[in-house]
């Protein structure tokens, strides 16, 4: 469940059943919800006349575990009751901004800072591996063969790559995974640009302001 938008669950007595038989509640069984779950912003509550959970919009991202007990009715003396858990993911809610890319050469190639620089997770910077992964990074189809992006974001241009402007999509999803899965799209901007050419000729076309120094002093000697 992405944590911006919220939702609702379907029912936690979609798999239980009394006897082999579907739960209907005041005809076989009885429902009570456990102690809710209390996330730092946000709530998670579950309808005890329905067995659907409401996770409300900007509740803290994280996996809850909510339960829950039905008991049979007739009612029995003791009673004859099952408790379960519900586990309930809150995922953090992506953002991923386009980029506009520094400029590459194609003669010598190079490497881009990462497509996540700018990108966000419920607000958080996107974390791909450790303890605190948050996100996955996917990248689209390569705009030109020699334009790769690496598992970091960062895009590699080879050599003698072709002069000019190519857009390559990628796709952040959040972690833990939903379903349907909470993802972003954007598009880095790669520009590749032709190598600088240095002027190459004899020291008078090279620096002619030193040329014209040289040429005036000459003219203002006196011959002794």
């Amino acid at each position: 469940m992405p944590s911006a938008a919220g939702g609702t669950t379907p029912s936690v007595l979609a798999n239980d059943t009394m006897s082999g038989q579907s739960v209907v509640l005041g005809t076989n069984a009885t429902f009570t919800p456990g102690t809710a779950p209390t996330p730092t912003a946000g709530s998670i509550k579950m309808d005890p006349t329905t067995g659907v959970v409401t996770i409300a919009p900007g509740t803290t991202p994280g996996t809850y575990s909510y339960p829950y007990t039905i008991c049979s009715v007739p009612a029995t003396d003791p009673a004859s009751c099952a408790t379960a858990t519900a586990t309930i993911v809150v995922a953090p809610t992506p953002l991923a901004v386009d980029d506009a890319m520094p400029y590459v050469t194609n003669g010598a190639g190079g490497t881009t800072p990462s497509v996540l620089a700018n990108d966000t997770m419920s607000g958080q910077p996107v974390v791909l591996t450790g303890p605190d992964t948050n996100a996955t990074l996917t990248p689209g189809t390569s705009p030109n063969p020699g334009i790769v992006m690496n598992a970091d974001g960062t895009i590699t241009v080879k050599p003698d790559t072709p002069v000019g402007s190519y857009a390559y999509p990628y796709k952040i999803c959040s972690v833990p995974a939903t379903d349907p899965p909470s993802c972003s799209e954007a598009i880095a901007t790669v520009k590749v640009s032709p190598p600088v050419s240095v002027p190459v000729g004899p020291w008078w076309l090279l620096a002619p302001g030193v040329l014209a120094l040289g040429l005036r002093r000459l003219r203002g000697r006196r011959p002794d």
